[in-house]
């Protein structure tokens, strides 16, 4: 493998340019957000002599060949809006890894971070002749964790005590990687989602909306596929049929806002009635089953209001005054207090880009098994999902 040489790569959004001093000021106000390091330990653009100190150390680990570091410019706008870099550089065996990036915060969930590790990617495997490309992060470094999953790498486990932090504690890391048997089928999933066009806003059906109004608590996902089970909370939301889209909040403390925060994909889940059916309802029913009905939907989620309490206010009334039909109303409690309690809590819309019914109701069964079918339910107490029976085949 060739050794990593400062070289500007491109695309048509995105260039990164070799690290120099010159880009001090630059880089500073790309990285001085106290978000960038929540979960690395300390704060390296906390001050300009700060970032200097760390220019300095990365400027030298380059000149050693351990490194090489890039500022990232966002075209469009002509600037600065973060770094990125090769490190632990392997050239006997043919590896490098990718990492201490940030990228400014308003510049996140954009294209910014596609582009700068397809080209990263792209020059390790295509020019530098590497055979495997690794990344690590702090192991509860869930959005970032999400991130390198996204670009289709493999998580290979997590090396406890990886690294000891300047402030002397000690962080556990997840490793990730991608090798090359692996990138030609990466390179092309990148370079569609490089060129995507918008996804469509998908509208949810009569029989959705039933569905959703009858069974308002969602089941949230964020689209990931590393860590999944730390990433479901469960949340009642209402459709907007005018916008086309869902609307929620939760508390502000949830734990998972931090990464709902810059429009993730999500995946959310209705799950509608359901109940056993048996073979005794009906002669042609010959073995017991179960039936159920459900809606899987993705979409994009934006938090809407933290800087305008009226408009959470507004939101909050609209959803309240949908599930109390009017026998308790928030412009009727104590004004200040509603206000004071409305900052507690953060509304959300998701735009739906997917929508699909998943439902089990005997569909294929002859009219006259799902008639007994549906009249059995409904003597269960289970009316609309014994209507649900009779609705014909979609």
């Amino acid at each position: 493998m060739k050794k990593p040489q400062a070289i500007t790569l491109r695309s048509d959004k995105v260039k990164l340019i070799p690290l120099t001093m010159a880009h001090l000021e630059a880089f500073y106000q790309a990285g001085k957000d106290d978000s960038l390091w929540r979960w690395v330990a300390p704060h390296r653009c906390c001050d300009l002599a700060t970032t200097k100190e760390w220019l300095l150390s990365s400027l030298a680990a380059m000149s050693r060949h351990e490194q090489m570091a890039f500022v990232i410019v966002d075209i469009a706008s002509d600037q600065v809006v973060g770094s990125t870099r090769y490190c632990s550089i392997d050239v006997a065996n043919k590896g490098v890894e990718i990492g201490f990036t940030f990228i400014r915060p308003d510049f996140q969930r954009s294209y910014i971070n596609s582009h700068c590790k397809f080209l990263l990617l792209q020059h390790a495997f295509d020019e530098l002749g590497a055979i495997r490309v690794q990344f690590r992060t702090h192991q509860d470094n869930q959005k970032s964790r999400n991130a390198i999953s996204r670009l289709g790498a493999t998580l290979e486990g997590v090396i406890r005590h990886q690294r000891v932090l300047d402030n002397g504690e000690t962080r556990n890391a997840a490793l990730f990687s991608i090798i090359d048997s692996e990138w030609p089928q990466v390179k092309q999933n990148l370079q569609k989602q490089l060129v995507a066009a918008p996804h469509l806003i998908c509208q949810l059906s009569n029989e959705q909306q039933r569905l959703l109004t009858d069974f308002p608590l969602v089941q949230l996902v964020i689209a990931s596929s590393d860590n999944v089970m730390n990433q479901i909370i469960y949340l009642p939301m209402t459709y907007d049929r005018k916008r086309h889209c869902l609307s929620g909040h939760l508390s502000a403390n949830n734990k998972l806002n931090w990464l709902l925060d810059n429009s993730p994909k999500v995946t959310l889940i209705v799950r509608g009635d359901d109940g056993y059916i048996s073979p005794s309802w009906h002669e042609e029913q010959l073995v017991p089953t179960w039936n159920y009905q459900a809606l899987h939907m993705t979409g994009k989620l934006v938090f809407v209001g933290d800087d305008d309490p009226q408009q959470k206010y507004k939101l909050m009334a609209q959803q309240v005054s949908i599930f109390e039909g009017g026998k308790w109303q928030l412009a009727e409690q104590d004004q200040a207090l509603m206000l004071q309690m409305i900052t507690h809590i953060r509304c959300f819309e998701v735009s739906l880009t997917d929508v699909a019914s998943q439902n089990k109701l005997s569909h294929k069964k002859p009219m006259a098994v799902r008639q007994a079918l549906a009249d059995k339910l409904s003597t269960l107490g289970k009316q609309e999902f014994s209507k649900a029976h009779l609705q014909p085949t979609h």
